[in-house]
C-alpha cells in the first residue's frame, strides 16, 4: 500500500445516469398493454483523511402505461428513493495516511443501506440495511453481517403463502 499524495484529505464526487426501459405484452384477457419506465440516478460520494467514506444515491421513477397498468394502475411517480446510503470505516487505510505505514492487520466496518454478498453471492446477495464488521490478521479475514431487507422490496419466496413484501432478518 502506498499513501496516499492528497493534501486536502478529503475527496467529493458526484454524477448520475439515466434509464429507460419499455415492456410490450398480452395479459391473461389477451389485452395488449405497454410500459414505459424513466429512471433517473443521482449519486454522491464523500471519502475524508482516505480512511471514511459515505456514499448516497437516490432513483427517480416514471411509470408510463399505454393501454391500461396491471391491477387498474394508471401512471405514477415513483421516488424519491433512496437506493444506497452508506459510511465505510478502514483502519489500515487510515493508519497509511496518518502514520505512513501499513499495519499487518485490518478492522473494517459499513453501515446503512448497501448491496450485500458474501462470497460469490449464491448464499447472498441482495441490497439492505446492515452492519458489516470485520478484520484480517496474517491473510484470514473474518467478516460479520446484521442486516434487514428493505421492506419495500419484493419478497425473495414468492411462494403464495408468503407475504409479498420482504420482511427479513440476516445475521452471521
Amino acid at each position: 500500500d502506498v499513501p496516499p499524495s492528497n493534501p486536502n484529505n478529503v475527496g467529493v464526487d458526484w454524477g448520475g445516469w439515466f434509464n429507460f426501459a419499455y415492456f410490450n405484452f398480452e395479459d391473461n384477457q389477451d389485452h395488449t398493454k405497454q410500459e414505459e419506465r424513466y429512471d433517473l440516478y443521482l449519486w454522491g460520494s464523500a471519502t475524508l483523511a482516505q480512511a471514511h467514506d459515505v456514499y448516497a444515491r437516490m432513483r427517480f421513477s416514471y411509470l408510463d402505461f399505454q393501454g391500461g397498468g396491471p391491477e387498474g394502475r394508471s401512471d405514477d411517480w415513483q421516488g424519491p428513493y433512496v437506493d444506497r446510503l452508506f459510511y465505510e470505516f478502514n483502519l489500515r487505510k487510515a493508519t497509511l495516511r496518518k502514520d505512513k505505514r501499513s499495519l499487518p492487520y485490518n478492522v473494517f466496518t459499513k453501515v446503512g443501506r448497501q448491496y450485500v454478498e458474501f462470497g460469490t453471492g449464491l448464499a447472498l446477495s441482495l441490497p439492505m440495511d446492515a452492519v458489516i464488521v470485520g478484520g484480517e490478521l496474517g491473510g484470514v479475514e473474518v467478516t460479520g453481517l446484521l442486516g434487514k431487507t428493505i421492506e419495500s422490496m419484493s419478497n425473495i419466496d414468492q411462494s403464495p403463502w408468503v407475504q409479498p413484501r420482504s420482511n427479513r432478518c440476516f445475521y452471521g
